[in-house]
């Protein structure tokens, strides 16, 4: 459940709200690609900063490919099979 759910309300959040507000204002897509992963990278960092890269790079794949498509359904799908990679991983290691 947690795969699918919360991937929608962090699209929504992320490269629904903020990609697109911050996309409109003098920082443009690049810019907005950028700022939105961090702030994806802040919300899941753990503590390690290998972790803050890899967060810091799907948030910015997920925002590219928002804004490249322009539908959050491709982000949001991104979103999900890293999610399902990831429990699947965490299982294993159990």
């Amino acid at each position: 459940m947690n795969v699918i759910c919360v991937p929608i309300h962090e699209e929504l959040l992320f490269r629904g709200l903020l990609l697109r507000a911050i996309e409109l204002s003098r920082l443009g897509a690049v810019g907005a690609v950028v700022i939105t992963g961090v702030l994806f990278a802040a919300i899941h960092h753990v503590g390690s900063p290998l972790a803050a890269v890899h967060f810091l790079g799907l948030g910015i794949l997920f925002g590219a490919a928002r804004w490249r498509t322009n539908s959050p359904v491709t982000s949001w799908a991104l979103h999900t099979v890293a999610n399902a990679i990831a429990v699947g991983d965490a299982k294993a290691i159990r």
